[in-house]
């Protein structure tokens, strides 16, 4: 799981992004998903990780609940406070469906709250803002922010629960009429807005690959490692070594293993 670094906003500090036909995900037809891991610095304060007035909202409340709100039109609050979040690495995703329009939060990949939307979220064409809210002025996040990443769609429970431990991109296989397969690598399906927030020098770099890249505010800095409690609150999972050249692991053929069209593989390797 890449948790090499992430940024820090120290209450006062906030990253810009510009509107673009790829962020209007309040319009998408599909709905849209962001998720991210976040560690409060502490408690009772609004700490909002991103916004974009009038449409969009997500982040803690001063109330310490964790809201996805659509600005004055409806929001969902989770049931449940989070003040022992401060100090802990919390992985969150908020979702939308334009389809069914449910509106879901879930907390480490498991859904805690849903909710059906009163109202369709507003069409947004104004900027976003990472780390502070969209007012004038602004009210900034004190938190520690790693692995932010939007979606123009709902992502679905399975998806959500795999992200916790990292990864962008999809590996496909697609047959192409012979023998041989076509190997691609490819980003993450309605991936809009992908920031690790790895290297120092690019806090503001999105590797979604659709460039929306952010405008860094001064008082923003990188941490630069985290420790073995963090990894351990973000639930880091076991992995197997292969230590010769003979080590492999084998399963018989079968029918749930012969596709014919095309097929996904995904997996972390070091």
């Amino acid at each position: 799981m890449p948790i090499a670094g992430a940024v820090q906003f120290g209450g006062r500090s906030g990253i810009d992004l510009k509107a673009s036909p790829s962020l209007d995900i309040t319009s998408s037809t599909a709905g849209f998903s962001v998720q991210f891991w976040i560690k409060r610095t502490g408690a009772g304060v609004d700490d909002v990780v991103l916004t974009q007035q009038p449409g969009f909202e997500v982040g803690y409340k001063a109330d310490d609940t964790f809201t996805l709100s659509f600005g004055s039109v409806v929001s969902l609050d989770t049931a449940v406070t989070y003040a022992a979040d401060a100090g802990v690495w919390v992985h969150w995703t908020s979702s939308y469906s334009a389809y069914s329009t449910a509106m879901k939060i879930y907390r480490y990949g498991k859904k805690t709250d849903e909710a059906a939307a009163s109202a369709p979220p507003p069409t947004s064409v104004g900027d976003w803002f990472i780390g502070r809210n969209a007012e004038s002025p602004p009210f900034y996040m004190a938190a520690a922010l790693d692995e932010l990443r939007v979606f123009n769609r709902e992502l679905s429970a399975f998806d959500i629960d795999s992200s916790q431990i990292g990864g962008v991109y999809e590996m496909n296989l697609y047959a192409t009429g012979d023998p041989n397969w076509q190997l691609q690598l490819t980003v993450a399906h309605g991936l809009v807005l992908s920031m690790t927030f790895d290297s120092p020098t690019s806090l503001h770099r999105d590797d979604s690959g659709a460039e929306n890249h952010g405008v860094v505010s001064p008082l923003l800095y990188a941490v630069k490692s985290k420790s073995e409690s963090d990894r351990s609150q973000r639930g880091q999972r076991g992995a197997v070594s292969f230590g010769s050249t003979t080590s492999h692991y084998g399963r018989k053929n079968s029918m749930n293993n012969a596709p014919t069209l095309a097929f996904t593989f995904s997996v972390w390797t070091k």
